[in-house]
């Protein structure tokens, strides 16, 4: 089914996904509806953004500084991955053009509590004559042919499992679980990525607090062992253990339906991509609104770029343990290649050139 103009569009969810896909579609003049379940609780975990995230301040019409301080949140100049390749090293904004129509190229992006996001970006939405909110949880019942869904749900997916939207496992990464926990803040104008006995682990500055996230594979460390060691390196108790799934979308859109955030696919906390993945499906829903085919294949594209360079960052690892060897072993030397071939052409959508030539300039010795 195409998204034809003037066709209400409901958002089942209402997460980070949901939110920023009810922006730009009001911003576009659609009639769009979504449910809300208010018994559901948006996680308190901090997240970090990449510059194309600058687009929603400027739709909304606030400054970057109002939608941070709404956010808890502060602004971010990069990321700095410490311990993969022995040393530290800064990933930073490339400030180049992009296959997203990104409106406004930027060199900095947001650290930010998803509560206060999604706050500010619920708060636009409901001054919008053409947005409305269904205070309740989204069923089946509530489906039907003749209008246009975005299922934000999650995991669950509880609409993209109805029409048959399919996913491809990651066999390669093999993180699972993340531990989380908040300890007292501490300022940081970047997101720091360092490596652990079988992941790694995130810090990311809030105004209000430091939040941490042990992102590890439960098959090389048991969730227990995992817990002890997020304590021993953070010195605060973890809060919540979450688990997750590498996995990529066969098509995106299916009929009237399509997924987006992790009810679409999600790689790994690495890089900021979740949200731009968001973003990106939103974005190329309303120029291809006709063109469902073409907006699977572009989607299918950006989902594969940020999968190949993350597996690359992995198989380029010079970490030492059971869990590090086993990436070198079974993706270095395709890795290597892939390093060669992007550095020069790079890869459709968030992994240009720029992103391709800084694992090649900081990850191979």
């Amino acid at each position: 089914m195409k998204f034809e103009k003037g066709t209400k569009v409901n958002i089942v969810g209402n997460g980070v996904a949901g939110w920023i896909s009810a922006v730009y579609l009001v911003d576009a003049g659609e009639d769009v509806v979504m449910y809300s379940d208010p018994n559901v609780v948006i996680r308190r975990i901090g997240e970090s953004t990449i510059p194309v995230i600058n687009e929603i301040a400027t739709i909304m019409g606030v400054t970057d500084e109002e939608l941070i301080d709404r956010s808890n949140g502060y602004f971010k100049y990069g990321n700095v991955f410490t311990g993969w390749n022995g040393t530290s090293w800064l990933y930073y904004p490339g400030n180049e053009e992009d296959d997203l129509l990104t409106k406004q190229r930027q060199t900095f992006s947001y650290h930010i509590d998803a509560p206060g996001f999604c706050e500010i970006l619920r708060d636009w939405c409901q001054t919008k004559p053409n947005f409305k909110i269904i205070p309740r949880n989204f069923s089946l019942a509530d489906y039907n042919k003749e209008e246009f869904f975005l299922d934000a749900s999650g995991e669950n997916g509880i609409l993209s499992k109805h029409v048959g939207i399919e996913h491809i496992d990651s066999s390669l990464l093999v993180n699972d679980h993340a531990v989380v926990g908040n300890g007292p803040p501490l300022y940081r104008p970047y997101t720091l990525s360092e490596t652990m006995t079988a992941g790694w682990m995130w810090s990311i500055s809030l105004k209000t607090r430091m939040s941490y996230g042990y992102v590890f594979s439960s098959k090389h460390q048991s969730i227990e062992d995992a817990k002890k060691e997020f304590k021993d390196k953070t010195g605060v108790e973890p809060e919540n253990v979450i688990k997750f799934k590498s996995r990529r979308p066969v098509e995106q859109w299916v009929d009237n339906v399509v997924a987006v955030g992790i009810s679409a696919g999600f790689i790994e906390p690495l890089n900021a991509t979740a949200n731009f993945i968001a973003q990106a499906s939103v974005k190329q829903l309303i120029r291809l609104r006709e063109k469902p085919k073409v907006f699977n294949r572009l989607m299918n594209k950006t989902f594969e770029g940020i999968y190949t360079w993350v597996r690359a960052l992995y198989g380029l690892n010079s970490a030492e343990g059971d869990y590090w060897q086993y990436y070198r072993d079974e993706y270095r030397e395709k890795a290597l290649r892939d390093v060669d071939f992007y550095s020069v052409r790079g890869h459709q959508g968030l992994m240009s050139k720029h992103s391709w030539n800084l694992l090649k300039d900081n990850m191979i010795k």
